[in-house]
């Protein structure tokens, strides 16, 4: 039993990377200054492409991710495209495209006039297997002030846009808003199962945590529209960031059946580490859930948990995370969440954060996180790690230090193609912003790619489409 995309051969990527072979990454651990980062001083990087953007890939190999990361140097090198915020970009023949999503968005809403913007998407653009459709989930707030929650989608690679309104008209902004992403074998297809949060009242005394909602809609598509088939309340506890975190690569997965999405809840004035992750299952066929399953602890509202689909329709999950352990575990039996195999600490990551996992084609685990434990040359610096799980658990690596001791915030996101190729996206980000300066003056995200299944790592050169 095999889910998920039919892939081709790496040897497609290596030569979509060859171009910046020279620049190994990861071979000893990065550690730069303050403001000299060795990726774009020393190895030349200096991409054409918004290096803090989150690629996904269509049928064709060809990368498309959204402008994204306001956190950029105000001189050269940029970090993102100039005059292109918010925008979509993909890749062609001719070099990169680029379209104003937010005027698309309010064009379809006949909000022209009133000033409206867009307010949030759900992390990367994402495709349907069966017929490469692209979609990507906003919100987008109104010239009145209110909100409309919507699904872009394009049938031709770009060249159109449609607009679905999924919710037209509320008053209060979601928090959060996420849809499934490719992080494995996992079948991203109709119907589609898209996830909203909303905080909760904070109580006067701040704790640790407190409990907001968790929504969700079912979406399908008919005659060219998508509708919504289910909605409603999947958690009344859910931690107050409880579902699409800029860090972890999917909360929701997907096989030709079933479709499973993990979140963390929590009480007022619950112990921090006291928080519990949950996995429940949606049924296509009847149009039910299951029961929510208990999977493991959350260190707080950080404590994102993190999901894949093996080749055998197994799930595994991540949970725990926030400067504290992670944990891991599989189901017991394929495509079903109602059991899992008993916690094991996944070593290296016991005071880690920042989750970013996937399983590639020939079922290797990959995970990424920031890493509290101090290395470094001094000793007193974290950074980002990276273990890879193939049977049993490698060795972690430290592949990258902060530029300095104190806070740090190693942004990261793993993401694959239909290949196998997989992209980092990561970037430094540890300036003290309690009481120092502009952190837009000197952040610098990298894009990375490794065509040997995360055995080496090179930077992303700026054409990286496998075809075109």
């Amino acid at each position: 039993m095999r889910y998920g995309w039919s892939g081709l051969s790496l040897p497609v990527l290596a030569s979509a990377c060859a171009g910046l072979a020279s620049a190994q990454l990861f071979e000893e651990p990065l550690t730069p200054s303050k403001y000299h980062h060795p990726e774009y001083e020393e190895l030349g990087y200096d991409p054409a492409y918004c290096a803090g953007g989150v690629p996904s890939f269509d049928a064709q190999g060809r990368p498309y991710m959204v402008v994204s990361y306001p956190f950029t140097r105000a001189e050269p090198p940029q970090s993102t495209v100039p005059g292109h915020f918010g925008d979509l970009m993909f890749l062609r023949g001719d070099g990169w495209h680029f379209v104003d999503l937010e005027s698309v968005v309010r064009q379809a809403l006949g909000d022209e006039d009133d000033g409206g913007a867009l307010a949030g998407y759900s992390k990367q653009p994402e495709f349907i297997a069966a017929t490469d459709e692209m979609f990507l989930l906003a919100q987008y707030r109104k010239g009145d002030g209110r909100y409309a929650l919507v699904l872009i989608t394009s049938p031709d690679h770009g060249d159109s846009f449609a607009v679905h309104p999924i919710e037209a008209d509320y008053a209060t902004p979601y928090d959060r808003i996420a849809t499934e992403h490719l992080a494995g074998h996992n079948t991203i297809r109709w119907p589609l199962l898209i996830a909203m949060s909303r905080r909760g009242d904070e109580p006067d005394e701040r704790f640790v945590d407190y409990p907001g909602r968790l929504y969700y809609h079912i979406l399908d598509r008919a005659d060219g529209r998508v509708r919504t088939i289910n909605s409603g309340t999947l958690s009344e506890a859910a931690s107050r960031n409880p579902i699409g975190s800029m860090y972890v690569t999917t909360q929701i997965v997907s096989t030709p059946r079933h479709t499973h999405i993990a979140w963390h809840e929590t009480e007022v004035g619950v112990e921090r580490g006291g928080n519990e992750t949950y996995v429940a299952t949606y049924d296509t066929v009847t149009g039910a859930w299951s029961q929510k399953s208990l999977v493991g602890p959350s260190a707080d509202d950080h404590g994102f948990p993190a999901l894949a689909l093996d080749s055998g329709g197994h799930i595994h999950i991540l949970c725990g995370a926030h400067a504290s352990q992670v944990y891991y575990t599989r189901s017991t039996r394929p495509d079903d969440s109602s059991a899992f195999d008993p916690l094991e600490a996944v070593p290296g990551a016991s005071r880690a954060t920042h989750l970013s996992f996937l399983c590639d084609l020939q079922d290797r685990l990959h995970l990424f996180f920031r890493n509290n434990i101090g290395m470094g040359p001094d000793g007193n610096r974290g950074g980002l790690s990276y273990v890879t799980r193939n049977g049993e658990w490698s060795e972690p690596r430290r592949v990258a230090n902060s530029p300095q001791e104190g806070y740090l915030r190693m942004c990261n996101h793993l993401s694959m193609d239909r290949q196998g190729g997989l992209f980092l996206n990561y970037g430094y980000f540890t300036l003290d912003y309690r009481s120092e300066g502009k952190v837009d003056e000197w952040y610098y995200p990298v894009l990375a790619c490794s065509t040997d299944r995360g055995d080496s790592w090179q930077l992303v050169p700026d054409d990286f489409g496998l075809s075109r």
